[in-house]
């Protein structure tokens, strides 16, 4: 299941939210609801969710600043902000937003972009496993530059600049 969570400061949003999609049908569980950013971030990083459903007006702390703060501890998570207020989405692009959702399209187009937002999520789950000196490494798909291969060596280099590349002994298939 894909792990989501919900921050709007309108509660008869996150009702309605909750009613208009079969989440389940999408493989999505729903872990968390929150009314402001602060408890939103706290929440997230605690249930560590795949999805963050974000109103960019939520008074205190906005949807783009807990975007900007959810990036800097999951740049996988998938953002898809909601609002009433178009001259946001500007903002959103800064954030790296998969979607910008206006309320009064909601019922229209929130189960499409949350079909797409799954198949993102598994996109970015990708990984490719290998083992070096007894120890299991997972490495993004995503994060992979190339492979090199001469005889049974193998470098992966990556995007990566903390950590460029990863030499092992395998083949390639």
């Amino acid at each position: 299941m894909v792990k989501m969570i919900l921050a709007d400061d309108e509660p008869v949003i996150t009702r309605g939210i909750r009613k208009l999609v079969d989440w389940q049908g999408l493989g999505i569980e729903i872990v968390g609801e929150y009314t402001d950013g602060k408890s939103a971030l706290e929440g997230i990083l605690v249930k560590k969710p795949d999805i963050a459903l974000l109103d960019i007006d939520m008074g205190e702390t906005n949807g783009i600043e807990l975007a900007r703060k959810l990036r800097a501890e999951n740049e996988n998570i998938v953002i898809i902000f909601i609002t009433n207020f178009i001259q946001y989405a500007p903002e959103g692009f800064e954030v790296q937003a998969f979607r910008y959702l206006l309320k009064a399209d909601l019922s229209a187009k929130l189960d499409s972009y949350f079909d797409s937002a799954v198949q993102e999520v598994l996109r970015r789950k990708q990984l490719v496993t290998i083992s070096i000196n007894s120890e299991i490494i997972d490495v993004p798909v995503n994060d992979i530059l190339y492979l090199e291969s001469h005889r049974r060596i193998i470098v992966m280099h990556l995007l990566d600049e903390k950590r460029p590349a990863y030499q092992f002994y395998g083949n390639i298939t």
